[in-house]
């Protein structure tokens, strides 16, 4: 069921790192990813509820999941930042860096 929007943001990722005269990703790629994130965030939510069906989370699974999603943020700025040094050190292109953060 999640296959479908996982490969729209994984295709959106590569479209975002391809173009020659960008090389990587800039910061205006990161708002596009947020805001691609928060649809997908948005369908997951409301595609399963039906009418008249209430959500009552608990302010502990407000917590982890608020939580959840700042560590994901945290990872990805490290995982993104070593990936840079990694290349660098190696002198490879960072195109192919970025590739290699992409799951296939």
């Amino acid at each position: 069921m999640q296959a479908l929007p996982y490969f729209a943001i994984v295709a959106l990722a590569a479209l975002l790192t391809l173009p020659q005269g960008w090389r990587s990703l800039q910061p205006i790629d990161g708002w596009i990813m947020l805001v691609a994130y928060f649809a997908y965030l948005a369908q997951a939510i409301l595609r399963q509820r039906t009418r008249g069906e209430n959500l009552n989370w608990k302010k502990q699974e407000i917590i982890v999941a608020i939580l959840g999603v700042a560590v994901l943020g945290v990872g990805a700025y490290f995982t993104v930042t070593a990936t840079e040094n990694i290349v660098s050190l190696l002198g490879i292109s960072e195109l192919i860096g970025v590739c290699s953060l992409l799951p296939l």
